[in-house]
């Protein structure tokens, strides 16, 4: 029953925290931009039809602070006045970020709880259970949004796909500031969190196996 309880907690902990790092992150969006912007004709630029680099990434940081705090429900850009129905959007987006923290705080508990008990029989393979579990959920994941045909996950799929962001309405900078490319490195970025993850599971249990083996006199 516990290993049970320990391998599912692994796989929605790592889920989980991999969405959280991902959200953490600030390089993939900055050198997203400045492929995009340096990408573009200079007439283009000069017409201001386009932020810079540096003010894209100034607004985004703004952005990033505010979607990434938890009890946070304003946002706002430097400068600019960001739509009211762009923040209702933003909220739906965060309320997947506060349940990956909620669900990850529960898995993380219950975890512990799970392998204190199998500690005492020096049962550890819920790590490697958990892991392979954390890997067909991403899978998993990745086939809903593949195969959403509307709210939400289709819009994700929009935006990872083919670089449609018009989940976001226009009328202030939001939709001009992000990049073709960025929602589909996020995914990338967040798959690769989530094996880098399984990977750290294998270690600690190939760990816990060198330390407990007997010794050699």
């Amino acid at each position: 029953f516990y290993q049970i309880i320990a391998s599912f907690c692994v796989a929605i902990f790592i889920v989980s925290t991999a969405l959280i790092l991902m959200c953490f992150n600030r390089s993939i969006y900055s050198r997203c931009y400045e492929d995009y912007y340096n990408n573009q004709t200079e007439a283009k630029a000069e017409m201001g039809d386009m932020l810079s680099a540096f003010e894209a990434q100034l607004n985004y940081e703004h952005l990033a602070d505010d979607f990434t705090g938890f009890f946070e429900n304003e946002y706002e850009f430097s400068g600019y006045d960001i739509l009211d129905t762009n923040v209702s959007r933003l909220k739906e987006l965060k309320f997947i970020y506060r349940l990956a923290w909620v669900l990850a705080l529960v898995s993380l508990g219950l975890g512990i709880r799970s392998f204190v008990v199998l500690s005492k029989r020096r049962q550890y393979m819920p790590l490697i259970y958990g892991g392979t579990l954390a890997a067909f959920l991403t899978v998993l994941n990745t086939f809903f949004v593949v195969s959403a045909k509307d709210g939400v996950l289709f819009s994700l799929r929009n935006m990872i796909f083919k670089g449609d962001y018009s989940f976001f309405f226009e009328g202030d900078i939001l939709r001009g500031m992000l990049p073709p490319d960025f929602a589909r490195m996020l995914l990338l970025a967040y798959i690769a969190i989530v094996f880098i993850l399984i990977l750290a599971m294998v270690l600690v249990r190939w760990f816990i196996n060198y330390c407990g083996r007997p010794h050699k006199f």
